[in-house]
């Protein structure tokens, strides 16, 4: 299934020059004292540097470098790759010193080191600029230890409920309590990967996510596969309810088509967030 996922992927990648260079600009920058050290001053010197060590390092680099930007594009996710912009400064830095040796390329690098350092920890490690986060107030957040102890020193808002997070915490404290008290195997599928571990429940579900990108359509070659997969594990571990929790989780349902008889799945909705499947009547 991941060939055809990523498959799947290729045919959506996007590459305009927003996605392959504007959003990747400082690493760009970082890079090009390396690249005319590497590519055009290193020839013309005398010690020739594409029969040194230092070219085959510096074209190692390029290349991972571009590798790890077209993968950025490729899982169409939050923009991980910021990493490479001391790495670069590094390299930049050593083939600076080794083949231009002047003072402003060096100041060059290091202006934009600080700066993109700062940028970057300010807007995701301080403001968590995500793309799930990036309007959400972080002032508004609650106190986490209100949900569970285990919690504690942790700050409480998502993007579900961004203006009013302390609403969503009385949903999930609903939903451990009515959670706690149901008897019988179960499976939990939700975002909020830590309900199992609050309620000690052993078994998890077979996927995290239930999207297109996650599992395989109907057209897809390893449905079926993915369909004995899913229900031997209901089978195997004796499961009785499916526990939906959070918001627009539609998606997940799609399990529903497995049961030969749909009458068999009693649905029951008990708040906003949590759905129960009740399946113990189901045959397999």
């Amino acid at each position: 299934y991941p060939f055809s996922l990523g498959e799947l992927r290729i045919n959506r990648l996007n590459i305009d020059f927003n996605n392959l260079v504007s959003q990747f600009k400082f690493i760009y920058f970082m890079l090009i004292p390396l690249v005319v050290s590497t590519f055009f001053l290193g020839k013309i010197k005398e010690k020739n540097l594409i029969k040194k060590k230092d070219f085959i390092v510096s074209l190692l680099f390029l290349a991972s470098v571009g590798i790890l930007v077209y993968c950025q594009l490729l899982t169409q996710n939050q923009v991980l790759i910021f990493f490479l912009i001391p790495i670069s400064a590094a390299y930049s830095h050593a083939y600076t010193i080794k083949y231009f040796n002047k003072k402003y390329l060096i100041y060059f690098i290091l202006v934009i080191f600080i700066f993109t350092t700062i940028k970057y920890h300010e807007r995701f490690n301080q403001n968590k600029k995500f793309m799930e986060l990036v309007s959400v107030d972080f002032n508004l957040a609650e106190d986490a230890a209100k949900l569970d102890k285990r919690l504690k020193g942790l700050k409480w808002i998502t993007p579900d409920y961004p203006n009013k997070p302390l609403n969503e915490i009385n949903l999930l404290i609903d939903t451990k309590n009515i959670l706690s008290e149901k008897k019988g195997e179960k499976i939990i599928i939700t975002d909020y990967q830590f309900f199992s571990s609050m309620l000690n429940n052993k078994f998890a579900s077979p996927n995290k996510w239930y999207d297109d990108r996650s599992i395989p359509d109907k057209k897809n070659k390893y449905y079926n596969m993915h369909k004995n997969f899913f229900l031997n594990k209901i089978k195997k571990n004796e499961i009785k309810y499916l526990f939906f929790i959070g918001k627009n989780k539609s998606e997940m349902y799609f399990f529903k088509e497995f049961f030969h008889e749909n009458e068999c799945i009693v649905s029951n909705q008990f708040n906003e967030l949590l759905l129960e499947f009740d399946i113990s009547k189901c045959k397999f």
